[in-house]
């Protein structure tokens, strides 16, 4: 470890590193990671330059271009501007390796995304192998417990540093002794005792008790915080009754000032936690009886007289699902009590898709691409992150940029007024896509989003009728430089032939490949996935409308 640096500049090291594991690539995208320090990665991205790696450095983040010129790049060799990266990606006879430093968010990124990325994950796995090559690679326990941070995708990059740097500078018992006590960087709750069994078995177990332990602490209220404070004053140890007596009065001032717990110790939490009583059951009124939302909804397609309950159950979905809270993942009940006042209508909303979907569908966002390591479906819900597992995102001016290319022909300029109207049905659903993704029938049963959705269907419909009516005029004009298939501009049935985009610049040695893969394709129907129709290109948007998860296991 090197003695005195902040996390931003390693941070810095970590980037320079992966970017000198790319060479050979069109180009690399560093997106939707911490901001690193700009001296120190330009000073190392000019080390790799000076070591013969010829580099093209568009920096879109604050402070590039002092620290470029400190580092003696030029204007030839260096930009603030993604324009200049795009000229440089076009130019077919420069070799040299772009690289791209961007926040995630900056417009007409979407056009580099064919770039090798590097991601969050990346940058952690590099940490660790770095970790491991000096003091925590000495021992096997601490070996084998960087390399559980490195598999457990809950530990994010940014505290993962801050672990990293405040272990610099010890070594043998100290550096053992600081793993445990330092462990607050990575969420957690301080345990001096945390590697004493040091069976990997064991300190699993421990680290799931001490989330655990720091969840419920954050969940205490009132009355939990009273009968603590009864359990204290009755402790006869002075010391004991100090230590728990902070702890609490810890947890209180995080309550109001925000900020993290980590000055609460495992010991502390763990006595607090067990100081709650098992609190009385109330004495609550006997709930309604319920009806499955989805039944009620499936009954007013053909009884009239269910259309009120319909009502009901759309208005109070919208108004809930609006509302909830961004940070739960498990599902939540959803009860909406109908205007009979005799039952209740119940819905589970499952908060893990809704977050998802918030993350790749918008008014420009049309879906994307989850590269996320789960046995199936469920895990991968469960264990997204969006810093580690959102590949790319599929943007509208890619679209744009692409029906643009065929606009030239009649049959190109037609199909860019479908996908405007299109655009523009789809517009009115998506204030809806919560809903949809819990209720899609009651969304469909109620008139007022019945008719919002018959709109947006016979939109869709038009697209992909104008896409086979004019498919053979198109790719008669462009097929021959089509350097990819395009899922947005490919009939619904069979044919892998498509219109080309602009060509680009090939890879040079370079091969991207995706082991279990979650995509969100957005589609209104069925979506054939596998055998001839399967996608191949991580890059290329879907139809673009409602969203539909699918599964590629390894």
């Amino acid at each position: 470890m090197v003695s005195g640096q902040s996390p931003a500049e390693v941070l810095a090291d970590l980037i320079a590193e992966g970017v000198r594991r790319r060479q050979g690539a069109v180009g690399v995208l560093v997106r939707d990671v911490p901001a690193p320090d700009p001296n120190r990665l330009l000073h190392s991205l000019a080390a790799l330059r000076d070591e013969g790696m010829d580099l093209r450095i568009a920096y879109l983040r604050e402070g590039g271009q002092a620290a470029a010129t400190d580092a003696g790049f030029d204007g030839d060799s260096f930009s603030t501007e993604v324009e200049q990266a795009e000229r440089w990606r076009n130019d077919r006879d420069l070799s040299a390796l772009i690289v791209v430093i961007a926040h995630g968010d900056e417009a007409k990124l979407s056009s580099l995304e064919d770039f090798s990325a590097i991601s969050s994950r990346d940058l952690k796995a590099i940490l660790v192998r770095r970790a491991l090559g000096e003091e925590a690679g000495q021992s096997e326990v601490q070996s084998r417990w960087w390399r559980l941070l490195d598999a457990d995708d809950t530990v994010g990059l940014a505290p993962l540093i801050d672990y990293y740097t405040a272990l610099v500078g010890k070594t043998g018992h100290d550096f053992l002794d600081a793993s445990s006590r330092e462990i607050g960087h990575l969420g957690l709750l301080a345990d001096h005792e945390f590697f004493n069994d040091p069976h990997e078995a064991a300190v699993k177990r421990r680290l799931e008790r001490n989330r655990d332990l720091s969840s419920r602490l954050q969940m205490l209220n009132a009355q939990d915080r009273r009968r603590i404070s009864d359990v204290i004053e009755a402790e006869t140890d002075p010391d004991s009754r100090k230590t728990l007596q902070e702890a609490l009065s810890q947890i209180d001032r995080t309550r109001v000032e925000g900020g993290g717990s980590t000055s609460v110790s495992f010991q502390a939490a763990d006595r607090l936690v067990r100081a709650r009583t098992k609190k009385p059951k109330p004495d609550t009124p006997k709930r309604l009886p319920t009806e499955k939302a989805s039944k009620i909804a499936a009954e007013a397609l053909v009884d009239e007289d269910r259309a009120e309950d319909v009502a009901a159950i759309v208005t109070n979905l919208q108004e809930v699902l609006n509302n909830l809270d961004e940070g739960k993942l498990r599902p939540e009940t959803i009860r909406t009590k109908l205007p009979d006042g005799s039952t209740e209508a119940v819905a589970t909303a499952r908060l893990d898709l809704l977050n998802l979907l918030g993350k790749v569908l918008g008014d420009d966002t049309y879906g994307g691409l989850i590269d996320v390591d789960a046995p199936d479906l469920e895990s991968a819900l469960r264990r997204f992150d969006v810093e580690q597992h959102l590949v790319t995102r599929w943007h509208g001016d890619r679209i744009g940029d692409f029906l643009a290319h065929l606009s030239g022909d009649d049959a190109g300029a037609e199909l860019g007024q479908c996908f405007a109207a299109y655009v523009e049905a789809r517009a009115e659903v998506l204030p809806w896509i919560r809903t949809l993704a819990v209720e899609p029938l009651a969304v469909a049963a109620y008139p007022t989003t019945r008719a919002i959705l018959l709109t947006y269907i016979a939109a869709y419909e038009a697209l992909n009728a104008t896409l086979r009516e004019s498919f053979e005029a198109l790719f008669e004009r462009f097929g021959q430089d089509a350097p990819a298939v395009p899922v947005a501009l490919r009939p619904l049935r069979g044919d892998r032939r498509c219109p080309a985009r602009p060509p680009r610049r090939p890879r040079q040695g370079t091969d991207r490949t995706v082991g279990g893969a979650a995509a969100l394709l957005p589609d209104v129907g069925p979506h054939p996935v596998g055998g001839d129709e399967q996608r191949d290109d991580p890059d290329v948007p879907g139809p673009v409308g409602s969203a539909a998860l699918l599964w590629a296991g390894e």
